[in-house]
């Protein structure tokens, strides 16, 4: 932990600090603290607020950071233990008993744990001591949550044995199909109004007793005033048949219109399902709603007139909803798709709404899980998602995602469907996902002019590149490429690699003339092998503000510095040239920016930069630049089983800093 500073620069009240820092990362935060006395609590708080701790080195230099007296360890509210992707080889199994015990008596005011059980034994939790201890010390606590579904039997019949001694405060609970429910505890009924807190529940249907949304009735109306949040399977959508019939009392009528969230996944588009859900749920803010067997070609006409007038009318109305894919053929549906889109785009009483689209396009990828043995049947037919969220300042996105498997004969299908949805409503934001790309991937900077070219009220572009680019390849742009001077934002986001052709940048500077905001994430840059420099050439344009992530610049000084160095002693030099205005003249800035947690110090001469240990060098040419934000992934790994390599970086070991050029 760090020690508390001596000089104070603010007068600003440490509450409203607190809620600046509450947006950080907790790296971030951490960094806050060492700023000023102002700074210290508000963001030791916000830096404790929430503890994620991944692995057995975490928890140790964690538990070593605090002392019997020291009063920050009332202010931690949240643990999270472990991922679910956490392998044990790695995590080491976190918590043993005695470290349970630990954290037990060490933080008083623990409100929600979340455990992996990769991580963790759940049976420490049926201890009797550990048992005594949570309920006699965790008096706040509220939840306990195990990230991973899937469960052995053995540990499903732990998990709920573990909520049962714990029900009386539990606000949140997963309900699996289990013997334990079924036979020791008198029925699924029975075992939820064990809880008299429980305002969020998870229903896992596994042998066949809650498998639809009639089976689950009985149980809500069990439950107490409090449940709020609804997330359930329906696989057994013929037992809702007479769902709509059956007379409810007041009271289950009042439960169900107090449902403020709800997760529902059908086998298929139930009406009579829907039908009760716009009738009895009225009170619902956010909804997601899913489908196992979504081709539309396979709908009667009742269900879609069903879908599009009714379940749209209703999930439209909400702020906050997600419907997962649904499968719509070419051509023939188009109808039928603009009907869908006019409801998702139409927004009455909202005045700052984005309307975004998102086109993913796959092809041949058997790492992504796609049926590449089928490209002739999954080239007629596209996928399609809508997103509805709240930004910040209030602002509502309603997101229109397309998923296309690409074979580069049906480019103009894919085209087609573009230009129906622009003719629904104008998208102010487009993302183009290549990440699964692998053949035909000369084709695609053609499709992105079009696309361009048909939306041209779009102003914020993001294009994710293939992560099957090698390092002697990379996203070119043709030399004969228009101007486009609708777009003021862009973001890069490279998928493996950090190489890009030397002429790529300085096209990009020229396709966008009025470009004031531009991000490249997991690139740096081309790469300029005899001076080890990244390359960042923009020679038009005149950015705002520059988001650069140098991640690769930290793994390239691994692979090429000759010298052994730690991150801690690693850095790189940053030389910023800024062309003053059309004259051979230009300004030099140049920067040591260290490799471990982004510490900037500015170099006066050339002279102390050839005065350095070997070093790379990030060169930024750019024509004027306000204001430049640099970010590091700290930890990065391989997927080694992967083909080809993929990185996967932890998103808790992120820093960030800027650097102001005015």
């Amino acid at each position: 932990m760090t020690t508390e500073p001596n000089n104070i620069i603010s007068s600003t009240p440490p509450e409203i600090w607190q809620v600046i820092f509450s947006h950080l990362s907790a790296r971030n935060n951490y960094e806050c603290q060492r700023v000023c006395k102002s700074w210290y609590v508000p963001a030791r708080r916000a830096f404790l607020d929430h503890v994620v701790l991944k692995s057995r080195y975490d928890l140790e230099e964690f538990l070593r950071c605090f002392t019997d007296g020291n009063t920050f360890s009332e202010s931690i509210k949240k643990f999270t233990i472990g991922y679910a992707y956490t392998m044990p080889s790695r995590a080491g199994l976190l918590l043993q008993s005695e470290a349970i015990h630990t954290l037990i008596d060490r933080f008083p005011n623990v409100q929600e744990l979340t455990v992996s059980v990769n991580c963790i034994d759940l049976e420490n939790f049926t201890q009797p001591r550990i048992l005594s201890a949570i309920l006699q010390k965790w008096t706040s606590l509220s939840v306990l949550r195990v990230n991973q579904i899937l469960l052995s039997t053995e540990k499903i019949r732990i998990y709920l044995q573990t909520m049962y001694h714990l029900r009386q405060r539990m606000t949140e609970l997963a309900l699996y199909d289990h013997d334990y429910v079924t036979n020791e505890m008198g029925g699924a009924s029975q075992f939820v109004s064990m809880f008299p807190q429980l305002r969020h529940l998870k229903i896992i249907p596994q042998q066949g007793n809650i498998d639809s949304f009639s089976d689950c009735l009985p149980i809500l109306e069990h439950c107490g005033q409090h449940l709020e949040s609804l997330d359930l399977h329906s696989k057994k959508e013929d037992a809702d048949q007479g769902l709509l019939q059956r007379v409810r009392s007041v009271e289950e009528n009042q439960k169900l219109a107090h449902i403020k969230m709800l997760k529902l996944t059908m086998t298929s588009f139930c009406t009579n399902t829907i039908h009760f859900i716009i009738q009895n749920l009225v009170g619902l803010q956010k909804m997601t709603v899913g489908f196992v067997y979504a081709n539309l070609s396979d709908w009667t006409e009742n269900q879609k007139t069903v879908f599009t007038s009714d379940f749209l009318g209703f999930l439209c109305t909400r702020h906050e909803y997600f419907l997962r894919p649904l499968t719509i053929n070419y051509k023939e549906d188009d109808a039928y798709l603009m009907q869908i889109l006019s409801r998702h785009t139409t927004t009455s009483n909202i005045e700052k709404v984005d309307f975004h689209t998102r086109l993913v396009l796959y092809n041949n990828n058997t790492q992504f899980g796609y049926d590449y043995n089928n490209a002739i049947a999954n080239s007629t037919k596209f996928s399609l998602q809508l997103l509805s969220s709240k930004l910040q300042y209030g602002k509502l996105q309603r997101t229109s995602y397309f998923t296309h498997f690409y074979t580069g004969n049906n480019a103009r299908d894919i085209l087609d469907t573009f230009k129906v949805a622009t003719s629904i409503k104008q998208a102010t934001s487009l993302t183009l996902d290549l990440g699964g790309m692998c053949i035909f991937l000369d084709s695609i900077p053609r499709l992105v002019y079009q696309l361009l070219k048909m939306a041209p009220r779009i102003s914020t572009l993001s294009i994710v590149w293939p992560r099957s680019y090698s390092e002697n390849s990379s996203f070119v742009w043709p030399e004969d490429a228009e101007q486009y001077p609708h777009v003021t934002s862009l973001e890069l986001t490279a998928g493996l690699a950090s190489w890009v052709d030397m002429s790529m940048l300085p096209l990009v500077s020229s396709m966008f003339p009025v470009l004031s905001c531009f991000s490249m994430q997991l690139f740096s840059g081309y790469w300029h092998e005899a001076s080890q420099a990244f390359v960042i050439n923009l020679p038009q344009s005149k950015l705002t503000r520059l988001h650069l992530d140098v991640t690769p610049v930290r793994i390239q000084s691994g692979n090429v510095l000759r010298e052994q160095i730690t991150f801690a002693a690693a850095f790189f030099v940053l030389k910023v040239t800024q062309l003053l205005g059309n004259t051979a003249t230009a300004n030099e800035s140049y920067y040591r920016v260290s490799l471990d947690y982004l510490q900037v110090t500015c170099i006066d001469r050339l002279e102390e930069q050839a005065q350095m240990t070997e070093h790379l060098t990030v060169h930024i040419i750019i024509k004027d630049i306000q204001y430049l934000n640099l970010y590091l992934s700290q930890e990065v790994y391989e997927q080694q089983q992967e083909k080809p390599i993929l990185l996967s970086m932890d998103p808790q070991k992120k820093v960030q800093t800027s650097i102001s050029f005015l």
